[in-house]
């Protein structure tokens, strides 16, 4: 699978590490809302981090596969046309972070699902 991606930072960078290690092959960067900084700690949450993501529906399975290769539930916030809006709430997660919770994990899930 050939994965295309933007950015190498420690979200993007991280990703790609994890994707290669799940045996995905060499893996460009990525753009993602969670702090892959933490992946060393993922086993220790006792449930998955949640990460949103949007896009076409024909390409769901693919990019779930991804996320839970990387470690990560993912959560679906619709069609493409709203990556705006997901890429938007990086700035509310960083901010909570910055108010004194430091670096975390978010876990979006029904009730009952934890």
């Amino acid at each position: 699978m050939k994965i295309a991606t933007i950015g190498k930072g420690k979200v993007g960078g991280g990703l790609a590490d994890l994707w290669e290690r799940a045996g995905h092959g060499p893996t460009a960067k990525s753009f993602n809302l969670n702090f892959v900084a933490l992946q060393d700690q993922l086993g220790k949450t006792g449930s998955r981090p949640s990460n949103l993501w949007c896009g076409d529906e024909e390409a769901r399975e693919v990019v779930e596969r991804l996320n839970r290769d990387a470690g990560y539930e993912p959560v679906c916030a619709g069609p493409l046309e709203n990556a705006a809006q997901v890429e938007a709430a990086i700035g509310l997660i960083f901010e909570i972070g910055k108010a004194g919770t430091g670096q975390f994990f978010y876990r979006m899930a029904a009730p009952g699902d934890f």
